[in-house]
C-alpha cells in the first residue's frame, strides 16, 4: 500500500500507519457525512500514539457535490489530556 507514490519508506510507513489509526472509529460508526471528518481526526488522535505537540495535520474533507475543505491544526502542548480516547473507546464497545 501507499499514499504518495514520491515518499520514501519511512514516510510512507508514517502516513499508512496514521491513515489506519484515523479509520478505526469510523470502521465501527459508520457514515456520519459531515461528522466523518472529525471522528476520524478523534480517532488518529486516540490511537496514533506517535503524535507529538507541534506536529501540523492536514483535514481533508471532500463532498458529494462540488465542495471541499481542507484545515490545517497544529497539535497544542499536553493536547492528549483532551482527547476522550478511553471512553469513546468504550462506548463504542457498548
Amino acid at each position: 500500500d501507499q499514499i504518495i507514490d514520491e515518499a520514501d519508506e519511512r514516510t510512507q510507513g508514517r502516513l499508512l500507519k496514521n491513515l489506519k489509526a484515523s479509520q478505526k472509529f469510523s470502521r465501527e460508526v459508520g457514515n456520519l457525512y459531515t461528522g466523518s471528518v472529525y471522528l476520524s481526526l478523534l480517532s488518529l488522535l486516540s490511537y496514533a500514539q506517535d503524535l507529538v505537540a507541534g506536529e501540523q495535520l492536514a483535514i481533508f474533507s471532500y463532498g458529494s457535490g462540488a465542495e471541499a475543505e481542507l484545515y490545517s491544526i497544529t497539535l497544542q502542548e499536553n493536547f492528549f489530556k483532551y482527547v476522550p480516547a478511553n471512553e469513546t473507546k468504550n462506548e463504542l464497545a457498548d
